[in-house]
């Protein structure tokens, strides 16, 4: 038979916390037991903060490279912007000279129907709201008729017959009309 197993018995040789017997300190144990577990969470939330802050960094750098890729790409176009800008001035220019021709087109066959067949028009001229015709004929009949053509003109007003020269080596007469444009002022389009 085995032998029987004694009983063993623990010696303590430190004496027992007498501080947990009292309120003040079971109080004391929770405050230091509590703020043990708060210390410990506030440097979690501090080491979580910094290891944060590298993953900024990183993203903070590939931004910094986006947005040098893309100025740099911006200002790659800035050439192709102001050869746009220019081209966008031209055609401005141009479509205003366009609508002001057309707009000065009516007139120009308003006096070319208005024009007598023994007359020709030699020179065409306007400024602004003013047209300056030179015209020559082989008779005075011819001027007269032009006259009064284009004062029953509605799109011409103030016709005047300023100049008239008989030219030398031919039998014509040459003369100068002045009229002024009604309704096509360039200016006001």
């Amino acid at each position: 038979m085995p032998a029987k197993r004694k009983k063993q018995s623990n010696i303590n040789l430190l004496p027992k916390d007498t501080l947990r017997d009292t309120t003040v300190g079971q109080i004391l144990s929770w405050g230091l037991t509590s703020f043990r577990a708060i210390v410990i969470v506030v440097e979690l939330v501090v080491i979580s903060g910094f290891l944060f802050r590298f993953y900024l960094d990183v993203q903070n750098a590939d931004l910094d490279d986006k947005v040098a890729q893309k100025s740099a790409l911006i200002s790659s176009y800035a050439e192709l912007e102001k050869n746009f800008k220019q081209t966008q001035t031209k055609l401005g220019i141009y479509s205003n000279i366009t609508t002001e021709q057309n707009t000065f087109v009516p007139v120009l066959e308003a006096v070319v129907r208005r024009l007598p067949l023994d007359a020709q028009l030699t020179f065409v001229s306007r400024n602004e709201d003013t047209l300056e015709l030179i015209v020559q004929s082989e008779n005075e009949q011819s001027i007269e008729q032009l006259v009064a053509n284009l004062q029953t003109e509605p799109l011409l007003a103030n016709v005047t017959l300023s100049q008239v020269e008989s030219q030398a080596e031919s039998s014509l007469i040459e003369f100068t009309l002045r009229a002024q444009i009604v309704g096509a002022n360039p200016s006001s389009s």
